[in-house]
């Protein structure tokens, strides 16, 4: 049995935070419900090389694995060195080299397909996150006389 849809929004989450945190560059969540039976997002992220592709692979599944209790259904690519695919069902994480990424334009195949924000995910220090709009002044307090 497979989780539901939103367990899976929330991993997409994590991995592209994971992704994120391991100095990924281009991330992107995708929410691919719509146009594929296969998974209900889709993350793209690339690497600048082949430790940083590895590094990243890796340190998505410890977060899955950790957060989430999720371990990928189906890996690809362990042979290669400018992509990996970690399938965990309702979730396909693509990462790739940079110039894979452009070469084959994943992107495209899912044109239309909404992109959901995971940069605002409240940071996991416990910190609350800064919700006042850009530029606006911090509020002071009264000093108690």
């Amino acid at each position: 049995m497979t989780p539901p849809s939103r367990h899976f929004q929330a991993a997409a989450k994590t991995a592209a935070l994971a992704a994120d945190d391991k100095k990924a560059e281009d991330v992107v969540l995708l929410d691919v419900r719509r146009f594929s039976g296969l998974a209900d997002f889709y993350l793209l992220a690339s690497a600048g090389s082949s430790p940083q592709l590895q590094a990243v692979a890796d340190h998505i599944e410890e977060n899955l694995k950790e957060r989430h209790a999720l371990s990928p259904i189906r890996r690809d690519g362990s042979g290669s060195v400018t992509w990996k695919v970690l399938d965990y069902g309702g979730l396909v994480v693509h990462l790739m080299h940079s110039s894979t990424r452009a070469f084959y334009g994943l992107e495209r195949l899912w044109d239309g397909a909404r992109p959901v924000s995971w940069q605002n995910v409240p940071a996991r220090s416990g910190k609350r996150p800064d919700r006042r709009r850009p530029g606006a002044p911090r509020r002071r307090t009264p000093k108690k006389r």
